[in-house]
């Protein structure tokens, strides 16, 4: 290490424990949960320093501060935060629409970024919308701006819906 160098330090929850605890749970129940502080974030809400805002019935809204261990070697943000940003917010827009015991996850994600971004940009906000859901598949857009309003990418996921692992697994 040099004397610029930094040390981050963070916790999570096992989310095999987590999965566990939230069965039971419909979307809505398990978001408030988590916004409201009562069950832990997924470890790479975390790791990334996404937080819940807001969600209602086929949206939701998350925000970050952009932080230096964000950044990439030419001093903006890596688009794989803006990434992970934009597919957790997209998922969680259809997980506002799921009942108890239904899955998801991601199967394609469309990246556009429209600006760069450096640290002094954040807070940035992530709002999607559920534009599809079907029987077993969804999809969903979402927009990212900057602490002005500035979109700075957009994107779509197409998501698989799953009532269990196992049926995700082909084992059903």
């Amino acid at each position: 290490m040099t004397n610029s160098d930094t040390t981050r330090t963070y916790s999570w929850a096992d989310p095999a424990a987590v999965y566990e605890q939230t069965q039971a749970m419909d979307g809505p129940t398990y978001l408030a949960a988590v916004r409201d502080g009562r069950l832990p974030q997924a470890p790479m809400w975390e790791t990334a320093g996404l937080r819940l805002a807001d969600f209602a019935d086929g949206t939701a809204t998350f925000t970050a501060d952009l932080e230096p261990f964000h950044g990439n070697a030419v001093g903006t943000i890596h688009a794989g935060f803006v990434s992970t940003i934009l597919d957790t917010t997209l998922g969680c827009a259809l997980r506002t629409t799921l009942p108890a015991g239904m899955g998801y996850t991601t199967l394609g994600l469309t990246l556009h970024l429209t600006r760069g971004l450096r640290p002094a940009d954040g807070p940035v906000t992530c709002t999607a919308t559920l534009a599809h859901r079907g029987r077993r598949t969804a999809t969903a857009e979402g927009r990212l701006t900057d602490r002005d309003g500035r979109l700075c990418a957009h994107g779509t996921a197409t998501l698989m819906l799953f009532t269990s692992w196992a049926e995700r697994d082909g084992r059903s």
